[in-house]
């Protein structure tokens, strides 16, 4: 068979899963089902034997989460690609399909969502196989569970199928999007499709651009091979239920519930549930979401109110994931913050000062190279140092194992704009 190029599209931002699904980490990194998130799970599906590297499609505030996800699993990505607005699937697909067609236009190229959770890998693999001939011969091939929408399935195609149909139904993406991919530009990893040109693009998704309208669509259904991750009540049919139909996380028990879903996401915190039924209770560090299954789809609702109100918690997570590693508030009041930081190996903060803060940093595991104005000096576990207010500093990580510490910030104003930036490796501003 044909070596299959996959395109895995990870820009959405899933809020009717809040609250473990949210705008700054979205579902698709989110590990729902086990200790792969979605979209790892997406990139072994379709890596091995028949399979090239793949290109990844996302959004720049996920760059490196994106980056960093595919390094722990130790596979390659062909190319990921970074647009500067979501404008929903066409012109997302329509780049991947312009970058293939430099080297290939008769690749045929897989195009898949981050968020697919499966259920019978024999059965995809066995519908990509089948899907192969067709699309080889010409056709658009759509690959989705039985009595499935469109959009919520696989699109298989040769790349110069794909950019005729583009042509043909959607010429005002070409011009456009062609003249973003050309003017793309290298950074780090990533190449950052051209936003001058990107702004201008409509929102519009590859099945109201193209699929609707194509007179060469041929379709495969499977049965019960994967489901879409949309909803809360997705989830519950992806666990082993107990007796009365309760799907119990770890750090959870339910006593005298029937059809519940009960899932903790913190250390330390154990959720119980009492008489429940039909009930999803989701328990975050900053968050508790709880609803009847039959309002799973308006947890989106829920979300929109909680923006109005401006709540940090409707797009925030708790833990805030950056190119060097992460970090999450501990504990926060009048004049202070306790953060717990993790550096990952080679990792480094930006050289920077603060106006309105001092720090204090405790490293708990790994050994930290700081730097605090001319001074330079190796940090390892029990030891600690103080970043005086104004002083220039970055902490690196120049092991092997992650370094783990606490800061405590103290002064007049805490927020994250505090920060004057003078040097950094990952090309922030």
């Amino acid at each position: 068979m044909s070596i299959v190029h996959p395109v895995i599209l990870c820009g959405g931002s899933g809020a009717r899963l809040w609250p473990m699904s949210r705008k700054s980490y979205p579902k698709q990194f989110c590990a729902l089902i086990d200790d792969d998130s979605l979209y790892q799970a997406t990139i072994k599906r379709v890596s091995g034997d028949g399979f090239a590297p793949p290109i990844i499609v996302t959004a720049a505030p996920f760059r490196f989460i994106a980056a960093d996800q595919l390094a722990c699993l130790r596979i390659a990505a062909s190319q990921i690609l970074i647009e500067p607005e979501g404008r929903n699937t066409a012109p997302a697909v329509l780049a991947a399909a312009y970058w293939l067609a430099r080297d290939d236009e008769d690749a045929l190229m897989l195009v898949t969502p981050a968020d697919h959770v499966l259920m019978d890998q024999g059965t995809w693999q066995q519908a990509i196989e089948e899907a192969q001939p067709l699309a080889l011969a010409g056709d658009l091939v759509l690959i989705s569970p039985q009595d499935a929408k469109i959009g919520n399935g696989l699109l298989l195609a040769k790349v110069s199928t794909l950019l005729h149909a583009f042509q043909t139904h959607a010429p005002n993406l070409i011009e456009i999007v062609g003249a973003a991919v050309a003017n793309a530009q290298h950074d780090l990893d990533f190449h950052r499709l051209a936003s001058a040109f990107w702004t201008d693009l409509p929102y519009l998704t590859v099945e109201d651009a193209i699929l609707a309208k194509a007179n060469n669509i041929r379709r495969i259904t499977v049965a019960d091979a994967w489901v879409d991750a949309d909803y809360w009540t997705d989830i519950p049919a992806l666990g082993d239920a107990d007796p009365a139909g309760n799907i119990c996380t770890e750090r959870t028990d339910a006593i005298d519930c029937t059809g519940s879903l009960l899932r903790s996401e913190a250390q330390g915190q154990h959720l119980i549930g009492i008489g429940l039924e039909d009930i999803i209770a989701v328990a975050m560090p900053d968050a508790v979401l709880v609803a009847h299954r039959s309002r799973s789809a308006d947890v989106g609702r829920a979300v929109e109110r909680l923006m109005a109100q401006h709540v940090p918690q409707a797009t925030l997570y708790p833990r805030e994931h950056r190119p060097w590693g992460w970090y999450e508030s501990i504990a926060i009041g009048e004049r202070f913050q306790v953060k717990r930081i993790m550096v990952k190996p080679g990792g480094s903060i930006s050289l920077q000062s603060h106006t309105h803060r001092a720090e204090h940093w405790i490293i708990v595991a790994g050994t930290a190279r700081v730097s605090i104005d001319d001074e330079v000096r190796l940090v390892t576990e029990n030891q600690s140092v103080y970043v005086p207010l104004g002083a220039v500093h970055r902490l690196e990580n120049p092991g092997k194992l992650p370094v783990m510490l606490i800061e405590v910030q103290t002064g007049a104003y805490l927020g994250e704009d505090d920060i004057i930036r003078y040097a950094d490796i990952y090309a922030r501003g």
